[in-house]
This record gives C-alpha cells, sequence and structure tokens, in this order.
C-alpha cells in the first residue's frame, strides 16, 4: 500500500470531559504566552476564514480586552459545536484556569512522554492557527505561483505547507477569486517528498484525479487524490503513491500539523466541502489542480506581471501566439488576446521546485485529435528552455 495508504493518526486521544484534562494535565502547566500575546495584537480577520477558528479569534479577542467571561462562553461553545476538536478543550481548560490564576497547559515544549507528545502536538497546531489568524493576503494580491490559469480549471487549490493552509482559489476569467482558506495537517517529516515511505508531502503542481468515499473510519468522510508521482517526479526518479486529501476519524476533528505519511489531512467539515465543489471523473485539461509548495507568497498584480514576463514571453515565442497573457485581461482597459493556432486551454504555473521553473500545459490539436501536452520549462544559460516535456 502507498504512503497516504499506511497513515496512521499520531495523536488520537480525545479529550472527552474538561475536567479530566485539567486533572490529567496539571503537571504540565506552560502557556505559549508570549505567541499568543504577539497575535492579540491583530484583528483583521482573514478573507474566508472557516470553522473553529471564528469562535477562536473571538476567544483570543475577548482576552485581549481583558473579559475572561466571555472569552469562556464562546470556549464553550466551540467545545458544544466541535466536541471533537481537541485544541478547544485544551482553550476552554487554560480560560478555567486562568480564572483560578493558574498557569496555562499550552507552553514550551516538554519532555518525550506520551502525554506530553500530545501536548506538543496541540501547541504546534496552536501556533499555525493563532498565525493564520494574525495574516491577511494584501487586498488585490495574486499568489506567486499563478500565471495563467485556462478558465476550464474551476478551481485552484494551493496547499501552502509553510503555514500548513489550505488556499482555495476560483478561477474568475482567469483571475483568482479567494473562496476559503482551510487548516491543514502535511507530513509528519514535511515536505518535498524523494521517496516512497520518507513520511514527506511532495511538492510540485498536481490534479485531482477522482473521489474515493469507501473508505475505512480513519479517512473520515473521504478522499480526493491527486496524480503523485506526475511526469516531472518520475523523471526525477521520484517514489510513492496514494497521496490523497482527505479526512479525520469521528472521534478527531483535526491533527497536528506534521502528522501524516504524506497525505494532506483537513477537518471532515472541510473536505465536505471540497469533495461537493470538486471537478472529478473529466478530462485532464479540467480537473482541479492542487498546488503544493513551501514558498507560497502574495505579490500584486503589477509584480506578477513582472516576476513572469521574461517566461511568458519565451512561451509566446516559442508558440507564436499571444494567449500567454489571457490572465491578465481586464475587460474595458486591454483587448483580450486572441487564441491563434491549434492550443486550447492554456494553463500557465510557477513550479514550486527547486530553482525557477514554469509548467505550461495545455490541449494540442493535432489531426482532429485533442492530445493534453505538458512542458517543464527551466532557466538554462540565462535563457528559459524547454527541460522536459510530455
Amino acid at each position: 500500500m502507498g504512503d497516504c495508504g499506511r497513515a496512521r493518526p499520531i495523536s488520537g486521544r480525545h479529550f472527552q470531559d474538561i475536567n479530566i484534562i485539567s486533572k490529567a494535565m496539571l503537571p504540565y502547566r506552560n502557556f505559549l504566552f508570549i505567541t499568543l500575546h504577539m497575535m492579540l495584537c491583530v484583528w483583521i480577520v482573514p478573507s474566508a476564514l472557516a470553522g473553529p477558528e471564528i469562535a477562536i479569534q473571538k476567544i483570543l479577542k475577548s482576552l485581549d480586552d481583558s473579559d475572561l467571561s466571555q472569552a469562556e462562553v464562546t470556549a464553550q461553545e466551540l467545545v458544544k459545536s466541535y466536541p471533537s476538536f481537541d485544541l478547544g478543550q485544551i482553550l476552554l481548560g487554560d480560560i478555567l484556569m486562568l480564572h483560578k490564576s493558574a498557569l496555562p497547559l499550552l507552553s514550551k515544549e516538554s519532555d518525550n512522554s506520551n502525554q506530553d507528545r500530545i501536548l506538543n502536538d496541540l501547541r504546534a497546531e496552536a501556533r499555525v492557527r493563532f498565525a493564520a489568524l494574525a495574516f491577511t493576503p494584501p487586498a488585490g494580491a495574486v499568489p506567486n505561483v499563478w500565471v495563467n490559469v485556462a478558465s476550464s480549471h474551476k478551481r485552484i487549490l494551493i496547499a501552502d505547507t509553510e503555514r500548513s493552509r489550505l488556499w482555495v482559489y476560483r478561477n474568475q476569467n482567469g483571475v483568482p477569486k479567494l473562496e476559503a482558506n482551510y487548516y491543514m495537517s502535511q507530513g509528519r517529516a514535511g515536505d518535498n517528498k524523494k521517496r516512497e515511505g520518507d513520511l514527506k508531502t511532495p511538492i510540485g503542481v498536481y490534479h485531482i484525479t477522482g473521489h474515493l468515499s469507501k473508505l475505512p473510519p480513519f479517512y473520515g468522510v473521504g478522499a480526493l487524490p491527486i496524480n503523485y508521482p506526475n511526469e516531472w517526479d518520475r523523471k526525477n526518479k521520484r517514489t510513492g503513491s496514494n497521496i490523497w486529501l482527505h479526512g479525520t476519524p469521528a472521534e478527531q476533528y483535526s491533527r497536528p500539523p506534521l502528522a501524516s505519511e504524506g497525505c494532506l489531512v483537513l477537518s471532515n467539515e472541510d473536505m465536505n466541502i471540497l469533495i461537493s465543489k470538486a471537478q472529478k471523473k473529466t478530462s485532464t485539461s479540467n480537473m482541479d489542480l492542487v498546488i503544493i509548495t513551501d514558498n507560497l507568497s502574495f505579490i500584486s498584480s503589477d509584480d506578477a506581471r513582472k516576476t513572469h514576463a521574461s517566461f511568458e514571453q519565451a512561451f509566446t515565442r516559442s508558440h507564436g501566439q499571444a494567449q500567454a497573457y489571457v490572465a491578465r485581461y481586464q475587460p474595458g482597459r486591454v483587448k483580450k488576446p486572441k487564441i491563434k493556432g491549434n492550443i486550447r486551454n492554456l494553463t500557465l504555473v510557477r513550479y514550486p521546485d527547486n530553482g525557477p521553473m514554469y509548467l505550461a500545459q495545455f490541449d494540442r490539436i493535432e489531426q482532429g485529435k485533442t492530445i493534453f501536452h505538458q512542458e517543464y520549462w527551466g532557466l538554462k544559460n540565462g535563457e528559459w528552455r524547454v527541460q522536459f516535456e510530455k
């Protein structure tokens, strides 16, 4: 069985009662208070924030206002709405301990006992969730991997391994519109997968290949497999299989940031939304793209033009057409380029691999037949060249 198929949870304990938490974890009362205080200073809610993070934001705001009673009320509501959300249970326990002027539970790393490992996992999750509350992409900014995406791709999923977030963009006439962003878990050993069983999540550009619903309870509400290893992975002798986006067991709302054996893991609530909207069982040029990157940034449209200009010009010269600029078309400002020649459904994205790279994929019409084509471009002696094509 492949990497994802072997995955097992590393923090499967579910705290059923807040009193049990307080008693069981009393010896480990340290809180990441400095980190929390830093996050309390920012109250811009990220676009499309969803699920328990809205409640967490309200809790932190109440603490910043020294309103411990309201923080407790919100935490109680959070635990009631998401009873399997372990971090919510811990936050409630910490608030109750603050009522007694006791030091909370979340804190600096502890030793390697099983109970400490569980707390350390929750601390790691708290860090990335708090950081998400303090970060909002600038208005009008676009992901640095987005160049030109064909309208046939209705949505683009960008897995941000640095922030443990999955950014979901709707493709609106070639312009990325942020639809949602979700907390996600990745490989236990991080990212940049090289071989089968290395416990890492791959970096690259993939697409959803289908929908798996009849799975063991460990995978939650279902899975969306991706086509790892892709052609570039195979060329570079990267091995592994069964890399999916999937849910969690019913008794566990979410998993720590580093928890799987290579898959991207979301809460069942978020996975249900993804599954309902995903394009499945269609042609490759129409399937939802999944870009997994460890270097995601958000840049202005002007900076995006400058960043990608030399590659787009090289691609345009190579194929004798101007369609590489379709993504920058703005009605009323720039005349939309005509698609000439025998290329359809052109998508250009920055490929998140070592060194500057781009992926061009499109349908080529040859003798009345539609052939899906991919080109991997890289810099060689200062010039953009096709390094590999399929």
